[in-house]
């Protein structure tokens, strides 16, 4: 066991935002800003001080990075944190077997793996053993806390028939078998052998595929990647800092907390670590990572250039595809309004508004023509909107009234309204002409009173 020391950072050749940039721009021939938007600077964080996550309320954007082509030392170690997760993720069974029951297509490699790897199905005898240790299991959970052990040993000497009777007999308290009779409990109980078995199964599936090499496909780590740019672009620095620093072996790196719009990023190079061996006691627990993982020697630059281009392609065809995914959600939401405002219960009061304050402004004050979609995982900054073409937009017309109403009760309902607005506008007519009699009235006295008592003096 020794103290490993660093390697002068002096003699470690940077690797600065620029040259990245370069080499991805070469690889997808996309222009900068495009690049910026599918590989946004938060991707590549920088030695130093970074930019905080969108998501903290005390940002503004404005204080935000807007592109990553800058002179500013990308991390090697973040890097390989990625590379790791993306190592990781290939080894998870379950993953992948869920993002190909999702629609991806398997690898070749996954269905050849299946073929030549088949689990073992349980015995009669295995299960029978796991029947026998579930209802040990209930009869002494019935037990008190003091009596568990004892009740444990004498079900050990019970004979199989004197078990089961005394399981199907017995009152537990038991979830899983309170107020069930014996025949509910005996299907109960093959329930739970199927579901033991299953998961063993399910088990054994993912140690078996964790501790083959078959995860290490290429097929099956671009399926692990889910055609993500981060773990393309962490291959890409991590295989840079690699060709240009060989006596690098080991780099410790450690993403320090969030601070006032900033989060700090340190990085250390050590030419070996050995597994017993420490670092200094301002760095012995920042996480290490090998200079040197599996994937870069797995992947060449041309074949990780040719996954990048089919990044860009993607997240094009997948903004493309949230649009046309907005477009519709937010039509399906107008139709739901208008079909709402024509409801047996609704129409009526809905074409006196529209006859009131007009069709086209009642239709603007329903409806909303603009919708709104977001380019990158929901990213409030990625925001875009569109305006529905007008020959597109949800409206209510008066042939839609008259459908949903019937002609009869629609031409009822316009002379119901124009008796109303008739009555309205006389009884309007005749309290102003009450009004204006009224006034008119008090004029007159106050006139009559002024002759009366013109020339007259007042008594002192």
């Amino acid at each position: 066991m020794v103290q490993v020391t660093a390697i002068n950072t002096r003699k470690v050749h940077k690797v600065d935002g620029h040259t990245i940039f370069n080499i991805v721009k070469q690889m997808t021939g996309e222009s900068d800003a495009e690049i910026n938007r599918i590989i946004p600077p938060r991707m590549v964080p920088m030695i130093g001080r970074n930019d905080a996550d969108q998501s903290r309320w005390y940002n503004s954007g404005g204080t935000q990075r807007v592109s990553w082509d800058s002179d500013g030392q990308v991390s090697w170690g973040n890097a390989l944190k990625h590379l790791k997760t993306w190592m990781d993720r290939a080894g998870q069974y379950k993953f992948l077997a869920k993002l190909i029951a999702d629609g991806a297509p398997a690898p070749p490699a996954w269905t050849d793996w299946h073929t030549k790897n088949k689990p073992v199905p349980w015995t009669s005898t295995a299960k029978e053993d796991f029947k026998r240790r579930s209802m040990e299991e209930a009869l002494i959970g019935a037990a008190g806390w003091n009596q568990r052990a004892t009740e444990k040993t004498r079900l050990a000497k019970l004979s199989r028939t004197d078990l089961e009777k005394e399981f199907y007999t017995k009152q537990l308290g038991s979830y899983h078998w309170r107020n069930k009779n014996a025949s509910q409990r005996k299907i109960r109980l093959d329930e739970m052998v199927d579901d033991a078995e299953k998961k063993a199964i399910g088990d054994w599936y993912s140690n078996s595929w964790k501790s083959g090499n078959t995860r290490w496909n290429p097929e099956v780590l671009m399926l692990a990647g889910e055609n993500e740019p981060q773990y393309y672009m962490s291959w890409i620095i991590a295989n840079t800092y690699h060709s240009t620093n060989p006596d690098v072996k080991n780099i410790s790196s450690y993403e320090g907390r969030y601070k006032y719009r900033n989060w700090e990023l340190k990085e250390r190079y050590y030419p070996f670590i050995g597994v017993n061996d420490t670092l200094p006691k301002t760095t012995k627990g920042w996480p290490r990572y090998d200079a040197d993982p599996k994937l870069l020697s797995i992947f060449t630059l041309p074949e990780m250039a040719a996954a990048l281009k089919t990044t860009f392609a993607g997240k094009k065809d997948r903004v493309a595809g949230q649009q046309q995914k907005a477009k519709g959600e937010h039509q399906n939401q107008q139709e739901q309004y208008k079909q709402s405002s024509l409801a047996p219960h609704q129409v009526k009061r809905t074409i006196s508004d529209i006859i009131t304050t007009g069709l086209d402004n009642w239709n603007d004050r329903r409806f909303t023509y603009q919708y709104y979609w977001y380019g990158d995982d929901r990213n409030y900054s990625s925001r875009m909107s569109a305006e529905i073409p007008k020959n597109e937009r949800v409206q209510v017309t008066w042939h839609d009234l008259q459908k949903h109403m019937g002609m009869h009760d629609f031409n009822n309902a316009i002379k119901e309204y124009a008796t109303n607005a008739q009555t309205k506008r006389d009884r309007i007519v005749a309290d102003a002409d009450a009004a204006l009699a009224t006034s008119m009235k008090q004029v007159k006295d106050a006139k009559a009173a002024s002759k009366g008592t013109k020339g007259k003096k007042s008594k002192k």
